[in-house]
């Protein structure tokens, strides 16, 4: 499933989200929760989780910046799944390395969901377009 679209929602003391409706799929009631990049966390299927392995271990196992990627993606993947109420339990260990407090924001992002702290997802994208001098005109040449 491809995934786009953003929501707001909110955690609960115990480090408990609603996957919102839209980012849910028909009959999958478990996803693999990972550290992502840019200060996001990454929410899979186990079937999309599986092919980002499948990516990694065709890379050189013999390059030292690759055995370190891989222990790194690994590192922090954890299964997550929903509750009756649609949550996922974030582990304190996630909260903490993408600074997750409150608010969270869903982000589909094509093959998987990011889950970002709302200020900084906005620090992201401003530092982003003042260091790179992007406009949304540049990036979407690529359709061109």
């Amino acid at each position: 499933m491809k995934h786009w679209g953003r929501v707001k929602n909110t955690l609960d003391t115990k480090g408990r989200v609603s996957l919102p409706p839209r980012f849910r799929e028909d009959r999958v009631n478990k996803y693999v929760l990972n550290r992502g990049l840019d200060g996001c966390l990454y929410l899979y299927t186990p079937e999309q989780y599986e092919k980002t392995l499948e990516k990694i271990q065709n890379l050189p196992g013999s390059k030292k910046n690759v055995r370190f990627f891989m222990r790194e993606w690994t590192r922090y993947a954890t299964d997550v799944q929903l509750d009756k109420q649609n949550r996922i339990l974030i582990a304190k260990e996630l909260l903490e390395l993408v600074n997750l407090k409150r608010d969270v924001i869903f982000q589909g992002a094509n093959d998987r969901i990011e889950i970002w702290d709302p200020d900084t997802q906005e620090q992201y994208i401003r530092r982003f377009q003042e260091e790179q001098a992007l406009t949304f005109e540049d990036i979407a040449e690529i359709f061109d």
